[in-house]
């Protein structure tokens, strides 16, 4: 614990002991008022995370440089088929984004930035009251909500406008001891989704013979085989919800519709692979699986619900199936 009557300048670094945290320790660090009335304390208990895989978001797209980094990464040659070629290339276009995004200011540099700017500035007017200085401060507060407002657009965008919290740092296991740090959470989310979902259970055989199901048409089938278009892909992403969390390749729908006239041909050649050969590879397969906080407030396993992240390859496929075999159902559904 400590003594916050001994908190009294800025920049002071107390070390506290952590609560609920044995054999660790904390600091608390004091902050310039900045847009408030009061000095800010952060507490802060140090604690190890995993660092997330680089995501294309939204604002990259408005980077300088984006389009000719971008065209010039894709037009790279890729041998295999298009399904594994659009992978590496995606790869390659996140390698080259992550460097151009580090030559330019990204939101939250220009916060920080904007942040130092401003405490400069109220340092200063400790000692020195002028109208200059209290205009620049008004200068610096406006700069500063700019650029919290921008990086609050980029957070929308990375916590999917939930504002729910993104990483699971304490839970309670099956027998009901709190553990803490990421790799212990995991732990206890894969045992309790295993044990859940895992289980087996026999079931009875049952006689189909006497029932008799609608089937469609050779027509309705030759339907169903016909070769998928360009512009029905397209439409396909066109339709899907904007701003949603990427799967493992860390691209989402917004990335292919802005940059169609450079990506698109790609990716509906590796769409097509799919329908011609019914076969799509491990990468545009996998998934992140997330978890959803059910409640206000989450202390067990059962307080959330897990969902898959899936690449768009695999969703622009999925959405285009029950597309195709939704027309048919009023001929296959028997009207009971």
């Amino acid at each position: 614990m400590c003594d916050f009557n001994c908190i009294d300048d800025i920049g002071d670094v107390i070390r506290v002991e952590s609560i609920g945290l044995p054999h660790t320790e904390g600091y608390i660090l004091v902050f310039n008022r900045g847009l408030v009335d009061h000095n800010p304390l952060i507490f802060h208990v140090p604690m190890q995370l995993e660092n997330n895989p680089f995501q294309i978001f939204n604002y990259m797209l408005d980077l300088p440089d984006f389009f000719p980094t971008l065209s010039n990464v894709w037009s790279s040659y890729i041998p295999g088929d298009p399904m594994l070629a659009l992978g590496k290339k995606i790869k390659l276009v996140k390698q080259a984004l992550r460097e151009l995004n580090n030559k330019h200011n990204n939101a939250h540099s220009n916060v920080i930035q904007a942040r130092v700017m401003l405490g400069d500035t109220q340092d200063k007017l400790k000692d020195h009251n002028t109208v200059d200085l209290f205009e620049l401060e008004k200068l610096h507060i406006d700069k500063l909500n700019r650029t919290l407002l921008e990086e609050e657009h980029l957070m929308l965008q990375k916590f999917r406008a939930n504002w729910n919290v993104n990483k699971v740092l304490a839970i309670h296991d099956s027998a009901d001891k709190l553990v803490h740090g990421q790799n212990a959470c995991a732990q206890v989310a894969v045992k309790y989704f295993r044990d859940f979902l895992g289980t087996t259970s026999a079931v009875d055989d049952i006689d189909l013979s006497s029932v008799h199901c609608a089937t469609i048409s050779p027509t309705q089938a030759s339907m169903l085989e016909a070769h998928v278009t360009n512009e029905t892909l397209h439409c396909t992403l066109k339709k899907m919800k904007k701003n949603k969390a990427p799967g493992p390749d860390g691209v989402n729908a917004e990335f292919f519709l802005v940059t169609w006239s450079i990506t698109g041909e790609l990716f509906c050649k590796a769409v097509k692979d799919f329908f011609k050969y019914g076969f799509i590879h491990q990468g545009p397969n996998s998934t992140f699986t997330a978890l959803i906080p059910k409640t206000a407030s989450q202390s067990i396993m059962q307080d959330f619900r897990p969902i898959s992240l899936c690449t768009v390859l695999y969703k622009c496929i999925s959405k285009t199936i029950p597309l195709r075999v939704k027309s048919l159902l009023v001929s296959i559904i028997d009207s009971s």
